[in-house]
């Protein structure tokens, strides 16, 4: 399912980010086209270099908010774009993946003469600073009288979406006020502030309180309709999420934490799994009555908590869980300490490698053939083993000696060949 998210000044309020449009706002020093408009750079462009520099520096004091947070989190099951009217990085910093900017960004600066030119900028920006082609910079925000370049990309966005969530947005600024009209007629609506009003429609919901408890609102009304529904086009981890119900939105929050992470996220034996260039460091499970993360090499985690445990005392050398039940409360950043702590063993080079034992009992029927036949004990010799105990077990395990004897037939010519048992036959 695709989840459009459209965001607006409403929602980086809560993170202390002021507002223009608030009488206590930002803005309420300037006229707005001082700062904020071509004909006021020209007229003054030291003036609105220092204007954005206070804004740089009062955004890389602030932090994202529950509402961001949540709305990170949302794209560990469905597939979510955020679009944003806001210039701040705080989508990006809770973790959203794919978010488009309307209005620019603030910590980046663009050249005056070549609007391709773009570049990561949090330090001040001074007259002076140019772009190797002499030009000056400016700040990369999309200004009054300016057009919106990302608009287009915007709309096919909405106009695929299934659901649409409008926050922290009076809808007053054009051409961005216009994107819910795009929304397919089959979408749902959930647009929330505190101030709205009721819309004349049935595929618009209003929730009227502020983004943190509203996002959270919405993605509970959301879920409700579509975690029992099955999805298409969704990938194998939501898949398995959403097939266990009862732990779904546990394991959603454990998810959003892995995404954030380099780890390679796969489906492997039935579960979620997650590993670092090839090597397996952890999993999640939904059980009955608990579910579990498992971590691969657990041995060697601290473990301060004393929250792991090796579910096969005696045979389990490296393994451990870490179990939660319905009367746990997820504590996240905990979660989140021992699966960094678990990266880093790994990078680290701790592994405890798997001790195999390789003595075995070639069978009678298998001596007298290689009896028999000198050059296939030759060949039987040159074989690792792990894979001369292969071939030995396979044919011990047979109860008739006639049954014993078709195995070692078809076993001879993969054994004259060097290969093992499971490379071609079982």
């Amino acid at each position: 399912m695709k989840i459009a998210v459209f965001t607006g000044a409403g929602i980086s309020a809560e993170s202390g980010i002021k507002t223009f449009r608030d009488s206590n706002g930002l803005w309420e020093n300037h006229d707005i086209m001082e700062v904020a408009s071509p004909e006021g750079w020209h007229k003054n462009p030291k003036l609105v270099l220092d204007f954005y520099n206070k804004r740089r520096k009062q955004l890389l004091e602030v932090k994202p908010n529950k509402a961001h947070c949540d709305i990170a989190n949302l794209a560990a099951i469905y597939q979510v774009s955020v679009i944003t009217q806001n210039v701040d990085d705080l989508h990006e910093r809770a973790g959203s993946k794919q978010v488009l900017h309307l209005h620019g960004e603030l910590l980046k600066a663009r050249s005056t003469g070549d609007e391709n030119y773009i570049i990561n900028w949090k330090k001040k920006l001074n007259m002076g600073d140019l772009c190797p082609k002499d030009h000056q910079l400016r700040p990369h925000i999309v200004w009054f009288g300016e057009s919106v370049p990302a608009f287009e990309k915007a709309i096919q966005i909405v106009e695929k979406c299934d659901y649409l969530i409008i926050v922290g947005t009076s809808l007053q600024v054009y051409p961005a006020a216009s994107l819910m009209q795009y929304a397919p007629y089959r979408a749902k609506i959930i647009y929330i502030d505190p101030n709205a009003t009721s819309f004349n429609s049935k595929n618009i919901t209003v929730i009227q309180e502020k983004a943190s408890t509203g996002v959270a609102k919405a993605i509970e009304l959301i879920n409700k309709h579509y975690i029992f529904t099955p999805m298409k086009n969704i990938d194998p981890v939501a898949t398995y999420i959403q097939n266990h119900p009862k732990w779904s939105a546990q394991l959603i929050k454990i998810r959003s934490i892995l995404l954030k992470t380099t780890l390679d996220e796969e489906i492997k034996w039935g579960v979620p799994s997650y590993s670092l260039d090839g090597k397996l460091i952890l999993g999640m499970a939904a059980f009955k009555n608990h579910f579990a993360i498992w971590f691969h090499q657990g041995v060697f985690l601290k473990d301060k908590k004393k929250v792991l445990l090796n579910a096969q005392e005696g045979k389990t050398k490296a393994l451990r869980q870490w179990r939660f039940t319905a009367e746990d409360t997820l504590n996240l950043n905990l979660i989140e300490e021992y699966i960094k702590e678990a990266i880093e063993n790994q990078k680290a080079g701790k592994r405890l490698g798997v001790q195999r034992n390789t003595s075995f009992i070639i069978p009678p029927l298998l001596k007298k053939t290689f009896k028999d036949n000198p050059s296939i004990f030759q060949k039987f010799k040159q074989l690792t083993p792990g894979r001369q105990k292969e071939y030995a077990q396979y044919i011990a395990e047979a109860k008739k000696d006639s049954t014993k004897l078709k195995r070692i037939q078809k076993c001879i010519p993969l054994i004259n060949n060097l290969k093992g048992l499971n490379d071609a036959y079982k």
